[in-house]
């Protein structure tokens, strides 16, 4: 990341320079940071109003002079927006997701900054609303830019999904539950990529993700994180040979400044799908966004190969809204301005007040002004997913603030070790899954249907993560062992007892469960995610399961190798899975994941199979793709001859064809346009009769046991009449 701090005045205090000389030290680690002072302008004691405006400007014109056009700009204003110190490494860390290469912040003189240069800014930011100077606000900004540097980087160790815990399931051990782990394969990859935006789990029933963050700058903490930013940024050989062919970094940079083209086309290859989508059916989809232009187009059609079925389209713009499917009218309808108020004065309002009035239509017309392109200032941190962000974050804080850190040195190698509370825990989950519910109820709400499962929920998603805790005890110990200043291995020790909850079962009024347990278990549940290399970490990486009783009589064992490796121009991925069950002397073995995925960086081919045996048959998962027509960095094509899955010796099977590039291409309005709400009386009951009669010749070829459509499109003519 390229940080550029753009200040107005000259800083000759000493103990200024040498604050900001430290901060910029700091720094030098986490970004490439550059400090550019501009002459400030001769400011009388009393000034007025135009001798204000025009020093502001002549400031204001050096400032824009320096700032790059690809630059986001964050402008220092008092009516700019507070954020709190992790706000503030939140939108830090959104910026370099987004691909935001260089960040400039701008510090005006001491009337403040042009409104030349308040337009520039893509943000406006306010650290108070008191009034500091403005030389001592560039120590204050450093100093906060390096406090979000060190919560994102902590974020990149403590953002981690920990355990998910299945639902319980029997082997062949009679009366004993096994708690089958679902572990995320990808942790590695998840700790070390440079993606730095903190992990976000949906669990499913009796699925308790667990993850956490901290700020703390306690010695151990901040030395376990330092260790680890060292191999953070390593890359598996797979995604290196995919950089080097495809230029992806550069592409997302392109697609952020530029926009995109995209299209996808899906093909029906028969075999065992042929009896539901016959050889040839097809899907396409193709979405354009165009941001120097602000419009966009998706487009979405499915058919056979005799013709095609439904086609779809949505055009936006800063304006408006066209939708189009050719297949019912020849024309798009358009949605613009205030919603409501071009609702009120209709002819659509009296058309379905004639049928019955608004409550009869089963909906209400909100009051929002219809925009189909972001606002130019509009920041990323109010949109619902930000706030959604924002609020587990500070949940997973406030956990980190309790968690505790312990130095443990050992021969030669240093454990990190930090006890996490599962109460703690089961309260973030239980926010996580009841914001996921609300969604839920929303779109369950707008649709106007009633689900009692639904409604029910958010009581079961309580009583879910309540047993969960009850089942796990008081806390789960993670260990990160460092040797040669690298991580070698992450270990979990998690205490599991189901007697605990066999009793609060006994001794509430509401005697059921959601987790069920046929006989009580008291044990230890261990895990372990060591790098046989760690100074190339995804090279293999190796995890293991352990279950043992109070009595450390080991009784299943999983384990998991990934693997990658490069000869030649080949490079390939791997993956081997094992599970062990012992009873008495036996030891039963079955492997039930294997697989690869392997890429030539010459002829270009994406290859791989993905086997899952069970007890009665196996999965197995076939990709034979290619990668063509590529500009590094602009566009590539991706062509798929095969996608299919086989089971019991019966295959379906896909085609499929990928485009991607950072050019938009031509983007064009629908010709033929109708305002829904602007349209006179004989232009809505025209569109009414051409949709119904439609509808009716569609549902006669493509769905004739669809009765009701008949009906619908009989009486919507009567009334067009």
């Amino acid at each position: 990341m390229n940080i550029t701090i753009v200040a107005v005045g000259k800083i000759k205090e000493k103990y200024l320079t040498d604050a900001i000389r430290e901060y910029s030290k700091r720094l030098s680690r986490y970004c490439k940071l550059d400090i550019v002072e501009l002459q400030d302008e001769q400011t009388p004691d009393k000034v007025g109003e135009t001798t204000e405006s025009l020093i502001k400007q002549k400031e204001g014109l050096r400032i824009l002079r320096t700032i790059k056009e690809d630059s986001y700009v964050i402008g220092l204003a008092l009516e700019g927006k507070k954020l709190s110190s992790e706000g503030f490494a939140q939108k830090m860390d959104h910026l370099a997701i987004q691909g935001k290469s260089h960040i400039t912040f701008v510090i005006g003189g001491s009337l403040g900054l042009s409104p030349e240069v308040l337009k520039r800014a893509d943000f406006l930011l306010s650290f108070s609303d008191m009034t500091f100077p403005h030389q001592l606000m560039r120590v204050i900004l450093l100093e906060q830019v390096y406090r979000g540097y060190r919560i994102i980087s902590e974020n990149v160790l403590f953002s981690v999904s920990l355990i998910t815990i299945l639902p319980l399931q029997e082997y062949e051990k009679p009366g004993i539950i096994v708690l089958k782990l679902k572990f995320i394969l990808h942790y590695g990859r998840i700790l070390m990529r440079k993606t730095r935006k903190p992990l976000k789990t949906l669990a499913a029933a009796l699925t308790a993700a667990m993850a956490f963050q901290s700020v703390a700058l306690a010695a151990p903490m901040d030395e376990l994180n330092e260790i680890l930013e060292k191999q953070q940024e390593i890359e598996s050989d797979l995604d290196v040979a995919l950089e080097e062919q495809l230029g992806l970094d550069e592409l997302g940079k392109a697609v952020e400044e530029n926009g995109l083209h995209f299209v996808i086309d899906l093909e029906s290859a028969g075999g065992a799908l042929g009896e539901v989508l016959p050889e040839g059916s097809y899907y396409h989809g193709n979405l354009q966004i165009d941001k120097k232009q602000k419009n966009w187009l998706l487009e979405s059609g499915v058919g056979t190969a005799e013709s095609a079925i439904l086609d779809f389209a949505l055009y936006g713009d800063e304006q408006k809204l066209a939708i189009s499917i050719p297949q019912f009218y020849d024309g798009a309808i358009t949605l613009f301005g205030n919603l409501l108020e071009q609702y009120n004065g209709s002819a659509l309002k009296g058309l379905i007040e004639s049928m019955g009035g608004d409550s009869a239509a089963g909906f209400e017309i909100p009051d929002i002004d219809l925009t189909f392109w972001p606002k130019e200032k509009e920041a990323e941190d109010d949109t619902p997913d930000a706030e959604l962000d924002s609020e587990l974050e500070n949940k997973i804080l406030a956990i980190a603030e309790k968690t505790d850190v312990e130095k443990i040195e050992e021969d030669d190698a240093t454990i990190y070790r930090l006890t996490i509370s599962t109460a703690d825990l089961g309260e973030l989950y239980k926010e996580i899954l009841d914001k996921y519910v609300e969604v839920f109820s929303s779109l369950a709400a707008f649709a106007s249907s009633s689900d009692s499962d639904l409604e029910q929920m958010p009581q079961q998603i309580d009583q879910m993560v309540d047993e969960m805790v009850t089942v796990l005890g008081d806390s789960i110990t993670v260990d990160f062992h460092i040797k040669d200043d690298l991580l070698e291995k992450i270990s979990y020790h998690i205490y599991v007892d189901t007697t605990s909850l066999e009793e609060k079962t006994e001794n509430s009024e509401d005697a059921d469960t959601i987790m069920e347990v046929n006989e009580p278990f008291q044990g230890n549940l261990d895990y372990e995610i060591a790098f046989v290399d760690p100074s190339q970490p995804m090279k293999q990486m190796d995890f293991t399961m352990t279950m043992t009783d109070l009595d450390q009589n080991e009784f299943a064992r999983m384990f998991i190798t990934m693997k990658t490796e490069r000869e030649g121009t080949t490079v390939t991925s791997s993956l081997e899975s094992e599970l062990e069950f012992k009873e008495e002397e036996e030891t039963e073995s079955i492997p039930f994941v294997s697989g690869q995925l392997t890429y030539d960086t010459v002829s270009q081919d994406l290859d791989g199979e993905l086997v899952i045996k069970t007890e009665e048959d196996s999965v197995i998962y076939t990709l034979d793709s290619t990668f063509s027509e590529i500009e590094k960095g602009k566009s590539f094509c991706w062509n798929v001859d095969e996608l299919s899955a086989t089971v019991g010796g019966e295959t379906i099977g896909l085609k499929a064809k990928i485009d991607l590039s950072a050019d938009a291409g031509e983007i064009a309005a629908p010709e033929k346009e109708i305002s829904l709400f602007s349209a006179d009386q004989n232009e809505v009951y025209g569109l009414i009769g051409q949709l119904a009669m439609n509808a009716q010749t569609w549902a006669a070829q493509f769905a004739p046991e669809t009765a009701v459509i008949e009906t619908t499109t009989e009486s919507l003519e009567d009334t067009a009449a």
